[in-house]
């Protein structure tokens, strides 16, 4: 059996409440909300020797925002740096595979 939170949207007009700032792109709680935090876009295509050092300046204030505000939260730099390293990783590991299976799927329609 599932455990719901201890507070749990019961009525009718809570409900509407969260999907009304759910479609309004806020969030009913505070630890959630997204950053306003805007990212410059790349000056240089995309085969230039420096793209993924502008890339590193580019996210550089967003990545420093979410750690201090992680550390705001009461994890510690260890455990900050550890998930910030985990999720870089997970998200390698992902683009690798979905690469994968587009080049598969383009292979297989290729044969037809």
């Amino acid at each position: 059996m599932k455990r719901l939170p201890w507070r749990t949207p019961t009525t009718t007009r809570e409900l509407a409440r969260l999907v009304w700032q759910k479609e309004r792109g806020e969030s009913p709680w505070p630890a959630l909300k997204r950053s306003s935090m805007a990212i410059v876009e790349p000056s240089c295509p995309a085969d230039h020797p420096d793209r993924g050092l502008q890339c590193q300046l580019a996210l550089e204030p967003a990545f420093h925002e979410l750690a201090e505000r992680a550390a705001e939260s009461g994890w510690t730099q260890q455990e900050i740096a550890c998930a910030l390293l985990e999720l870089a990783g997970a998200r390698l590991k992902s683009n690798s595979v979905n690469g994968e299976t587009e080049r598969a799927i383009d292979r297989a329609m290729a044969t037809r």
